[in-house]
């Protein structure tokens, strides 16, 4: 310190005096002594919610610059082009397919279009989807285990085929192949028409399928080392949900019926 004040004098700056010495209790904050254990025990709930919304949440959110594709489509319904709406009110092709497209027009002069907006899916419907309806039905189900992700994969694609399927000629034979369930427009709907057939064949009650008990669960409950999956969330709050009361089948050609209890 003696040495940078004697260069500051001959700099002609004031010398530099040190601040006196200063006294500080320490003390022990954590009074219960649990609030590390019990923070640290939030954290690594935080990231089995993370870890648990990757697993469930089949179809990512779409990335923003994807978010609002159109697709253009000719009335002849040979071709089809994407493109992305821009504020400006004009689309964006991108270099490949605005090349098809100007080449198409070229080739069809005058020809009517159509468009057809791609909306985003909302995740938030796609998250209640996976984590009340699919286990749901999955515990309905005899032989199978709500717990396991693969029973409730084959729930998921069972009721893809069931409620948003088509039918086409393979080989000869008329077979139901699933659609997509990818997007808003084809998302909404199908989460109606299976509530529709839960509603009229189980009859569960209605906190089992209540979005906003399911998202106070996930976001209060589940982090905090509650219950890691919504079914036996309403089993513990004391939700009376009755598994021997249906006939139990897997696949089900047919919606099965409830039994009279």
């Amino acid at each position: 310190m003696a040495k940078k004040n004697l260069n500051r004098e001959r700099k002609g700056q004031a010398a530099f005096e040190p601040a006196p010495y200063q006294v500080f209790e320490a003390r022990f904050l954590d009074e219960e002594a649990h609030a590390l254990d019990r923070d640290f025990t939030a954290f690594l709930n935080a990231k089995a919610l993370y870890e648990w919304t990757k697993s469930t949440d089949t179809f990512r959110k779409t990335p923003p610059s994807r978010a609002r594709t159109t697709t253009i489509i000719s009335t002849t319904g040979s071709m089809e082009f994407e493109c992305r709406g821009t504020p400006l009110g004009t689309l964006d092709f991108g270099p490949y397919n605005r090349a098809k497209f100007m080449q198409f027009l070229k080739e069809h002069p005058g020809i009517r279009l159509k468009i057809t907006p791609e909306l985003p899916e909302s995740g938030r419907l796609r998250r209640y989807f996976e984590g009340t309806i699919v286990p749901l039905i999955a515990f309905y189900q005899d032989g199978m285990d709500y717990h396991s992700s693969e029973d409730r994969r084959t729930i998921r694609e069972w009721l893809k085929e069931e409620f948003n399927g088509e039918m086409v000629q393979i080989g000869g034979k008329i077979r139901v192949v699933a659609k997509s369930t990818k997007g808003r427009a084809a998302l909404n709907p199908f989460v109606e028409r299976v509530l529709d057939w839960m509603h009229e064949n189980y009859a569960p009650p209605a906190e089992t399928l209540d979005p906003e008990r399911f998202k106070t669960w996930r976001d209060t409950i589940f982090p905090f080392g509650g219950p890691d999956n919504f079914i036996d969330y309403n089993i513990a709050t004391g939700i009376s949900i009755h598994r021997e009361c249906f006939v139990k089948s897997f696949p089900l050609p047919k919606p099965t019926p409830a039994l009279k209890c």
